[in-house]
């Protein structure tokens, strides 16, 4: 007898992976952004000048970690030093996870994730501690 549901389970495993999601939303990073993107061995921090693609390439290093290697959203902390790309993340994040549960059906919840400026992160890490 055919198992169909572990025949689906293959097929969305096959069609939903990074460089599939790259090809969807006409990313190509570069050699020095894919090693970035693909680090999932603890923190990451990035500096490169304007324009290089760093917001992209936390974008996509965190749903790297999150739809691909099942790291919580909630343990991923996101600092930038620009709203707009603070901004850019969030809803870059939105929309691609949005797209990953389109495919796979597994649902990401960023409400407990820290995406912000350097300075805004810092003032709501303090303003959590004051509550215990």
């Amino acid at each position: 007898m055919v198992d169909f549901g572990s025949q689906i389970d293959i097929m969305v495993s096959d069609m939903l992976t990074l460089g599939n999601l790259w090809k969807f939303n006409n990313f190509e990073p570069n050699e020095q952004q894919e090693e970035a993107i693909r680090h999932v061995d603890g923190p990451l921090y990035i500096t490169a000048g304007p324009g290089s693609g760093k917001t992209r390439v936390l974008l996509w290093r965190a749903v790297n970690l999150i739809v691909f290697h099942g790291v919580k959203p909630e343990e991923i902390y996101l600092s930038t030093f620009t709203e707009k790309a603070a901004h850019q993340l969030q809803e870059g994040l939105r929309g691609l996870l949005s797209y990953a549960t389109s495919i796979n059906g597994q649902p990401y919840d960023l409400s407990k994730m820290y995406i912000g400026t350097v300075h805004s992160l810092c003032r709501r890490i303090l303003t959590d501690r004051r509550k215990f």
